[in-house]
């Protein structure tokens, strides 16, 4: 059985904070590990902020859906939105990890992490739809 929910926001930065929320809720409602939880909701916040900041027209009418289900010992979290195409794990650059940070070139990091704390990822076009998908494998705490 797989549980989950679907919440939508809009191209804000400040509506982010409620869909992570309802992803700690909907994790401690299913005794799911803190910092793998801490994880997930942290590789969506580089995500949802790319997407917001970065993908969507300028017309500001767009609203980005993120799905979120706990299937077996996996965490899927898949956001959807009708911005411009782009893969942030094959377009974003690669970030400059050794030069001091007052030098390095701007962009790349979030996607880096994102990728180092997740066990998997993955991008589709789906005709004007981006999806983007990251899974976190976890299992349940006992309490």
């Amino acid at each position: 059985m797989t549980a989950g929910f679907t919440l939508e926001i809009g191209p804000d930065p400040a509506e982010v904070p409620r869909l992570l929320d309802a992803v700690i809720a909907f994790a401690r409602a299913h005794l799911l590990p803190d910092q793998a939880v801490s994880n997930v909701c942290l590789a969506l916040d580089e995500l949802l902020t790319n997407v917001i900041n970065h993908g969507l027209p300028e017309t500001g009418a767009q609203r980005i859906v993120t799905e979120v289900r706990l299937e077996a010992d996996r965490l899927v979290a898949e956001i959807i939105d009708h911005g411009q195409p782009f893969d942030p794990f094959r377009e974003a650059p690669s970030p400059d990890l050794t030069s001091p940070a007052e030098i390095r070139r701007i962009g790349g990091l979030g996607v880096h992490l994102v990728r180092t704390l997740m066990d998997e990822t993955a991008y589709r076009r789906d005709g004007t739809t981006n999806r983007t998908m990251i899974v976190k494998t976890m299992k349940p705490t006992l309490e």
